[in-house]
């Protein structure tokens, strides 16, 4: 997983409390799970400067149809060779086009 990963999440949580759909203390406690979930099962990689001129690269591609924090994600899997785990088929369909395994969860 990479660390922009680890901070999208905390970032839709903090939304979520924002928007009042989460209480500070359910917020709080989904950060703390989460945080116990990447120790327990995920190896943390750190974002570079390479992974972002991949995703410019990638942005700059139309016919992806990315946004920029999607083409990171796919531009970290990549560089890495980690499978990509998304729900998003746009993305599904670029990173089938950089040669990037994906995975759906269930």
């Amino acid at each position: 997983m990479s660390d922009f990963c680890a901070i999208e999440f905390a970032s839709v949580v903090s939304r979520q409390v924002r928007m009042s759909h989460l209480s500070a203390e359910d917020g709080s406690a989904a950060l703390d799970l989460f945080d116990a979930w990447i120790a327990r099962t995920a190896q943390v990689v750190a974002s570079s400067g390479e992974h972002m001129e991949a995703a410019g690269r990638m942005v700059r591609n139309f016919d992806t149809k990315l946004s920029a924090a999607d083409a990171i994600h796919l531009a970290v899997a990549k560089y890495h060779g980690l499978v990509l785990a998304t729900f998003d088929e746009r993305l599904g369909d670029a990173a089938r086009r950089e040669s990037v395994k994906t995975v759906v969860p269930e």
